[in-house]
């Protein structure tokens, strides 16, 4: 073939046209299959905390600047104190749910709220119920541990977890754009290697442009 000039590859791509519709069309109804017949819905239950020594209302006026950041530093332990495993296990007995501690433990996280004293705890699961039983769970049994280990702090529920009812993934329309997106691709590139690897030349131009001879004559094509 002749190099992969910009005009050349235009032609090859319009000559290939519907092998590459046909390629973007299955890769993209794959991925549309996938995302709605075989990965279940995830839903996310969360709660919020207050950590510190008194009342969150009164913080600008019962707290002082270094109080505020030690506490705000003292997010990230809190938040490896509800990753324990114990904790963990305690929750699961206390709500009782069918769910392993190594399970739980993937399914949850802490993430501190920047430049705040409050910690946002989390619980994803297909199933609604488990992500607030969970949640409701971890968040009692989190209080009481972090009352035990800090017995000078306290932590404040602010936002009390509710049952969700919208899924937070998968993102339907991401994953049939990420298939369109992979199957326009996986169609040019099959049209791009096959182009490459053929060695047949189609025209005499091509002859004497890759050779560099005169070109005598041309057999036909006799079918």
């Amino acid at each position: 073939m002749t190099g992969l000039r910009v005009e050349n590859i235009i032609k090859v791509l319009k000559d290939n046209i519907r092998l590459i519709i046909i390629s973007t069309l299955t890769v993209t109804l794959v991925a549309a299959i996938i995302t709605f017949f075989f990965i279940s819905p995830q839903y996310e239950a969360t709660t919020k905390v207050f950590i510190g020594k008194e009342n969150f209302k009164n913080v600008s006026s019962d707290y002082t600047n270094e109080e505020i950041t030690l506490y705000q530093r003292l997010l990230k332990t809190y938040s490896e104190i509800f990753k324990t495993k114990n904790l963990m296990s305690k929750a699961i007995s206390n709500v009782g749910e069918d769910v392993t501690v190594e399970e739980a433990m993937s399914k949850s996280s802490a993430v501190p709220i920047s430049d705040t004293q409050i910690l946002k705890l989390k619980y994803v699961s297909d199933s609604k119920e488990e992500s607030y039983n969970m949640i409701y769970g971890l968040t009692e049994e989190f209080m009481k541990l972090s009352k035990t280990l800090y017995p000078n702090g306290n932590v404040y529920i602010i936002q009390q977890p509710i049952i969700p009812v919208n899924p937070i993934g998968p993102n339907k329309v991401m994953n049939i754009l990420i298939g369109l997106i992979l199957g326009l691709a996986i169609g040019i590139g099959i049209v791009l290697f096959k182009e490459f690897i053929n060695n047949v030349f189609k025209s005499k131009s091509e002859i004497e442009e890759t050779l560099d001879i005169p070109c005598l004559g041309i057999i036909p094509n006799i079918k």
